[in-house]
């Protein structure tokens, strides 16, 4: 049996993977830019964006239960923040939100 976990990414909530849906009809850019980093994620969950320390990441870890927190800066305004869960088989990037830079500084308590 190999020992090779398997990959997948999954968004947070419904309303959020028919949000990016959503986007390749009314922001095709930026549906793009965001599926471009959604697989960039699958390849590198741990290497590829920067880790938030959780005295800074406290909004995600208590609103998406989560232990760890990424961000990724997508455009030069925009971030995607992301957590990735692991266990014996599976490693999943959980995509918890987009966001401008002016709400990410706010929810980081800036």
């Amino acid at each position: 049996m190999s020992s090779k976990k398997k990959f997948a990414i999954r968004f947070v909530s419904r309303r959020l993977e028919s949000e990016f849906i959503g986007l390749k009809k009314c922001n095709p850019k930026f549906y793009e830019s965001i599926n471009r980093t959604i697989e960039r994620l699958s390849r590198e969950p741990y290497r590829f964006g920067r880790y938030i320390p959780s005295r800074r990441a406290g909004y995600w870890i208590r609103k998406f239960n989560v232990e760890k927190v990424w961000i990724y800066n997508l455009t030069k305004s925009w971030r995607m923040i992301y957590s990735v869960v692991e266990d014996e088989v599976w490693i999943v990037g959980l995509i918890l939100e987009w966001l401008d830079h002016k709400e990410y500084d706010r929810r980081r308590g800036r």
